[in-house]
């Protein structure tokens, strides 16, 4: 009896395990071609939730302060590859024109780098002369990695050595605004950096809490704190960001189907954009692949824009217009 009743418990526990979120390259690397909506919340009073298994984290009641896209790149083909050579993937940040700069492979996703354009106060390029791990491959709960990592700041002379902790450290179920989501993984994400400029050197804490499900490129939820130094409390909380998929970012996005309209589409020689009530401020455009494609563009009135296509090739492509109610993403098409 005894004997069966542990082969029950085996099994049991053997369901339990099968059932607990795994990350790997092929569900949570970011593909070419992804966009990601990504909505910045009050930070006020949010708290980074409790730790363990079969955990409900209910941020049903986030407070959406403002949004951008991020949109996944092949990283040969942006303005700054040149300065980031042999990287795999880039991930462009609609809200400032930023580029991160990753190389991808079966067991890791590590950050090479980033620029940061000096005109919306950025920092220029920052090259990682040892990479960041920023996510290891498989990665379940209880899993844990130790990593080290060195960038420069070439504008300001600045280096900056950190040592990184990540800790799987619970699972289960989230509650967004958007929705409820299931088999979802935490990872705390611990940062050490000691920074060297002219005046001297500091230490900084800072804590990053993500929220995964195996399936998803991007995390369903961030959460960016300064910690002390040496307890690890939270002093301040920087960011609290959520990024549904796609099914609920529609509805979040587009007030309603008039909020874009593109026409011809398919086009030849030029595409309009109107933004009903909205203003159109700029385009960036990408073919199927995430390439960018220059954009010839004039503003017809103040809700409108017409883009010159005369140029481009026949095929699929993707606008992303910034309107002074966030990105839009339209998908159109091109024929010859």
């Amino acid at each position: 009896m005894k004997k069966a009743l542990l082969i029950v418990y085996t099994i049991i526990d053997g369901l339990t395990a099968a059932a607990q979120p795994t990350l790997t390259a092929a569900t949570s690397t970011p593909v070419i071609g992804d966009i990601y909506y990504r909505y910045f919340c009050n930070t006020t009073g949010v708290p980074t939730g409790d730790t363990g298994s079969n955990i409900t984290w209910d941020y049903s009641s986030l407070s959406v302060t403002s949004r951008d896209t991020v949109t996944v790149l092949d990283g040969a083909a942006t303005p700054y590859t040149d300065s980031f050579p042999g990287v795999t993937l880039a991930e462009y940040l609609s809200a400032n024109g930023e580029y991160v700069y990753y190389n991808t492979s079966t067991h890791a996703m590590r950050d090479t780098g980033a620029y940061f354009p000096p005109a919306t106060g950025g920092a220029g390029c920052i090259f990682e002369t040892k990479p960041a791990t920023y996510l290891s491959y498989p990665f379940t709960f209880g899993n844990a990695l130790n990593d080290s990592c060195a960038y420069i700041v070439y504008s300001s002379a600045q280096s900056s050595q950190q040592v990184d902790t990540m800790l799987a450290d619970g699972y289960g179920t989230l509650i967004l605004p958007s929705g409820t989501y299931t088999n979802v993984l935490r990872i705390s994400h611990s940062v050490y950096t000691s920074t060297t400029v002219s005046s001297g050197t500091s230490t900084d804490r800072d804590s990053i809490f993500y929220w995964y499900m195996p399936g998803y490129h991007y995390p369903l939820l961030t959460i960016f704190i300064i910690a002390d130094v040496l307890t690890g409390a939270t002093i301040n909380t920087l960011d609290v960001v959520y990024s549904p998929p796609p099914a609920a970012t529609f509805a979040q996005n587009i007030a309603s189907e008039n909020d874009i309209a593109i026409y011809p589409n398919p086009a030849t020689d030029i595409i309009h954009i109107r933004a009903g009530v909205l203003r159109p401020l700029s385009v960036i455009a990408t073919d199927i692949l995430g390439k960018h494609v220059a954009v010839s563009y004039e503003s017809v009135k103040d809700n409108e824009l017409s883009i010159t296509t005369s140029n481009w090739a026949a095929g699929l492509y993707l606008l992303h217009v910034q309107t002074d109610r966030g990105m839009f993403v339209r998908k159109v098409a091109v024929t010859r």
